[in-house]
């Protein structure tokens, strides 16, 4: 946020002594040779015969420079904060030059006027610096001499016009001539202002250092000498390090001019050693003894510095201004009594101020400002202004850093994965954030993240945003206090300083849809006859921010339900009417903040802390600084209707999967409603997928294993290489970011596993490639694979009956070593019946986690010889079965046992085989056909008995 006071900053830094461009030696000749004709020609001269004839006499002058007239600030309706000056309270000794210290009058001289003893009471070169400042620059910067300045005091012109000037001039010149320079001083001393209601240089002596100005140190002259230019904001006993900054510069300008300082010609210049031990010299301030009465008093000292910026700070003081400000004392008086009410509370916990700043989002008007709990409290700093000055914002920062990411693509939904994370930050070691809680989340969306205010998905969204965006970011948005050139990721935590102010008024530009509309703290002002000299008049605000993405932060800031797994569901950011709000803590408890809006534009920051920046005790945003913005606001909306947040112009509302930021699918079991951009929804999830399992295992089923074993499951489909593969090409990632830069190995699926989200297996190493599939097989069988997995313990060699067994039996014991591609065991498949058999390997992991690979055969071992006599025979007689008898070929020894030729050799694929008797098991019917009769001539088929064998 640029404040008056940027300005006034960069007033500062233009001083005397500085070198001449081409342009100001151009702008010289010109006002040199404007003044020239002026005066050359006659209607200047009865100009300047008309004012000269004007003048007072030198008692009378002396009587006008005395004249006060007071300055009233007051609230927006009327009510009297602070009256400036008031003639009753204010100060004025008057002392001949005789007593007034030679060092304070070089320092005035240096700093305000080099050659008054010698210039004609305007200084050509000033004009012509000031000119150039107004014509090229655009900015208004003082060139008045001593003499000028006393006549612009003297007469009270408020107009700064070039009209005014050049009458300036002209009166200054007259005074120069028919004054001493010596009674020009004089009065000029006695009459500046020097703050604290200090009129002239020996007022100012006593009212600051209980001393006589012609007592007055070195130092102490140096000090005073630096007042008068912005008394307000160079006051010691609320900004005493500007003020101390002030004197270094009134040294610098002593020793960079000699400067004469009498009507004898005497002269004087200090020296380099005489500046830097005077500026060393420790400068004993007194307490301030009186202090008019002030109501809102850190309101009114920042308007009163504003006011000196405007119309420079000796006419303000006798204008009899009446400035109407934006505030409203009724809510001022409401932030005094709650933030004490709460500091009360705390003070066991070592906190012992706060701030409160609350403005209207819409046209930029400041209701309240509380700079301190108790500006007359020195023992807290209580006349410093909190509100103005750098804290670190904690985690209050971080929709800043959303915001930006909104901007690159991301939405509400975007996934984050919240686990151990360092970034490299060369040469430091790696920066490796923690949590609040000191718990990591796992999978968040971006809303979760800001919600619930998680500090490792926050410094992967600033990772992804990058530093130069967020920043610039924060100044479209009005902070400007991002100037250093070593931040680091720790900025979307609050390793950077900003304002109260710039702070709050950030948050209102989400609050106005994304327009900043500038702070506004003065709504009228009008002179002592009544006259308007300014006035506010609201004003479209510029669009800074896409209202869609202020749209996003609003809704999540406004979520109760999101910020719940953080801070409960009944938290005191919780109001009765609808209300966006952000917390922040440092990590070491120095600051507490909360900032927060509602419906109705109205944006509240509370800070909470100490000035001397020690640490407090077990407080935080929520403990600390929370219930001063939420009973504020209460209070001062109390009675008014509540508001809902007005949506924008093409948001749409869909149905995600909490899980991976997807829409949500059927098999999804976290869905919620989510906000985004109509441009920028997402697809259907596909990570949450059916797979068929083997029942034993949980491992992809193969199809060569029985069946019985085969299961439909539901995963969600982290594996790490199809997540990677999925987030190159995702929405979220669109914007240029890579996978890798959030997911490293496999943890995603690791952390998955390890609360329970079921994920489907990893293809693990354990093959049976011989026997091939449904191959036949005869004798002793090597059962070749490989078996090798992560934390291998052992495996294990089966076969069953059948290709779908209802038990197994053991082809080998456990055996605790891998293998890889070479025998895993032998079966003997002699010892069991002729038919179809499922054979498989199962490896087992040190936790109990097993794979297993599947493979079937047909065996066919030969017949046995002829005279053996099998043990059960089957003969079908007519009587006993429905099916004809066959024609059968005469032979010696008739039987109804079928045996295959003795010269038949089992080939290596699957043929059709009889299933007569002499099998002692039966072996279900494989899915496979016979297109024709098996061409052996030695062999007739037989149906297939109806009775079921039995061993």
């Amino acid at each position: 946020m640029t404040t008056p006071l940027d300005d006034y900053y960069a007033y500062r830094q233009e001083g005397s002594g500085c070198g001449y461009s081409a342009a100001r030696a151009f702008l010289l000749a010109m006002i040199a040779f404007v003044l020239v004709f002026f005066l050359a020609s006659a209607g200047a001269l009865v100009v300047w015969t008309s004012v000269a004839k004007d003048l007072p006499p030198a008692a009378e002058l002396k009587q006008r420079a005395s004249t006060f007239n007071s300055t009233r600030i007051l609230d927006r309706t009327g009510k009297l904060l602070y009256e400036i000056n008031d003639p009753n309270a204010g100060r004025r000794i008057v002392v001949p030059i005789q007593q007034i210290p030679k060092n304070l009058i070089e320092a005035t001289l240096a700093t305000e006027d080099p050659s008054f003893y010698t210039n004609p009471g305007f200084d050509v070169v000033g004009i012509a610096r000031a000119l150039y400042n107004v014509v090229i620059r655009g900015r208004e910067v003082g060139g008045s001499t001593i003499t000028q300045q006393l006549v612009k005091n003297v007469y009270e012109r408020t107009e700064r016009t070039l009209e005014r000037k050049v009458s300036e001039i002209i009166l200054a010149n007259e005074l120069t001539r028919q004054y001493p320079k010596d009674q020009i001083l004089e009065i000029y001393l006695n009459e500046i202002y020097y703050g604290n209601q200090a009129y002239g240089i020996e007022a100012a002596a006593q009212t600051y250092f209980s001393k006589r100005a012609v007592d007055l140190n070195l130092a102490e002259a140096a000090f005073l000498a630096g007042l008068p230019q912005a008394p307000a904001f160079y006051d010691p006993y609320t900004n005493f390090d500007d003020a101390k900054e002030r004197q270094r510069t009134v040294l610098n300008l002593m020793v960079q001019h000699e400067v004469v300082i009498d009507q004898l010609g005497h002269k004087a210049v200090l020296s380099s050693d005489d500046a830097v031990r005077a500026y060393n010299q420790p400068l004993s301030l007194i307490p301030l003894k009186t202090v008019n009465e002030v109501r809102a008093p850190h309101w009114s000292v920042y308007v009163r510095q504003l006011l000196e910026d405007k119309y420079g700070a000796q006419d303000l003081y006798r204008l009899g201004l009446a400035v109407t400000t934006t505030l409203d004392l009724d809510w001022q008086m409401t932030a005094e009594r709650v933030a004490k009410t709460q500091i009360d509370k705390l003070k066991a916990q070592n906190a012992s101020n706060a701030a409160l700043l609350a403005l209207d989002a819409g046209t930029g008007e400041i209701k309240a400002m509380l700079g301190s709990v108790d500006f007359f409290n020195k023992e807290i700093d209580g006349q410093v202004n909190v509100t103005l000055r750098q804290r670190q914002p904690g985690s209050s920062i971080k929709p800043v850093t959303y915001v930006a990411a909104f901007e690159k693509g991301w939405t509400p939904a975007t996934l984050i994965l919240d686990n151990p994370s360092k970034f490299p930050d060369k040469p430091n070691p790696d920066y490796e954030p923690r949590n609040y809680d000191g718990k990591f989340h796992g999978f968040v969306t971006a809303r979760d993240a800001l919600a619930n205010s998680y500090n490792i998905p926050a410094v992967k969204t600033l990772n992804f945003v990058g530093l130069p965006d967020m920043i610039k970011m924060a100044e479209r948005l009005g902070i400007k206090s991002f100037t250093r050139k070593d931040y680091g990721l720790s900025l979307t935590l609050g390793g950077g300083d900003v304002t109260l102010f710039e702070l709050t008024a950030a948050y209102a530009v989400f609050a106005n849809q994304g327009k900043r509309a500038t702070p506004v703290s003065i709504l009228k002002i009008t002179d002592g006859t009544g006259k308007v000299l300014q006035e506010f008049k609201p004003a479209p605000a510029p669009e800074v921010v896409k209202p869609q993405y202020a749209y996003m932060i609003t809704d999540i800031l406004e979520d109760n339900a999101a910020r719940t797994p953080a801070f409960g569901p009944n938290s005191v950011l919780k109001l009765s009417r609808p209300a966006a709000v952000k917390t922040g803590t440092t990590n070491d408890s120095r600051d507490n903040w909360t900032v927060g809006y509602t419906a109705d534009n109205l944006v509240v920051g509370v800070w909470v802390g100490n000035n001397n920046n020690k640490a407090m005790i077990g407080t935080s945003g929520i403990s600390g600084a929370a219930p001063i913005w939420h009973d504020f606001i209460e209070e001062v909306a109390k009675g008014k209707p509540a508001k809902q947040f007005p949506s924008v112009p093409d948001m749409v509302l869909q149905y995600i999967c909490s899980d991976t930021g997807f829409l949500a699918n059927d098999l999804c079991p976290h869905k919620r409603p989510e906000v985004f951009f109509k441009s920028n929804v997402p697809p259907g999830d596909f990570v949450y997928r059916r797979y068929l399992a083997d029942r034993l295992t949980g491992q992809v089923y193969d199809e060569r294993c029985p069946v019985n074993l085969k299961e439909e499951r539901t995963a969600a489909a982290f594996a790490d290489q199809e997540f990677r593969q999925w987030a190159a090409s995702a929405w979220q990632f669109r914007a240029g970011f890579t996978a890798a830069d959030f997911y490293k190995g496999d943890e995603l699926r690791d952390w998955a596993n390890d609360h329970g989200v079921p994920q489907p297996p990893k293809l693990l190493k354990v093959s049976l490639t011989q026997p091939l599939m449904n191959n036949s097989a005869q004798g002793l069988i090597d059962l070749i694979g490989s078996v090798d997995i992560p934390d291998f313990a052992s495996y294990i060699t089966e076969y069953g009956v059948g290709d779908d067994p209802i038990g197994w039996g053991t082809v080998s014991p456990s055996n605790s070593t891998k293998v890889t591609n070479s025998v895993l065991a032998q079966w003997d498949s002699a010892a069991v019946p002729n038919g179809v058999y499922s054979l498989r390997v199962v490896a087992t992991d040190k936790k109990g986690n097993k794979a297993e690979s599947c493979t079937r055969v047909l065996v066919l071992n030969p017949t046995p010889a002829p005279t053996a006599t099998p043990a059960f025979t089957f003969t079908p007689t007519p009587t006993t079965t429905p099916t004809p008898t066959p024609t059968r070929t005469p032979t010696p020894t008739a039987s109804t046992t079928v045996t295959p030729a003795s010269t038949r050799t089992p080939t290596p694929t699957l043929s059709c085989v009889p299933l007569g008797g002499g099998l002692l098991t039966p072996i279900p019917t494989l899915d496979i056909r016979c297109a024709s009769p098996t061409p052996a001539s030695t062999q007739t088929a037989v149906p297939t008995p109806t009775a079921t064998p039995k061993p």
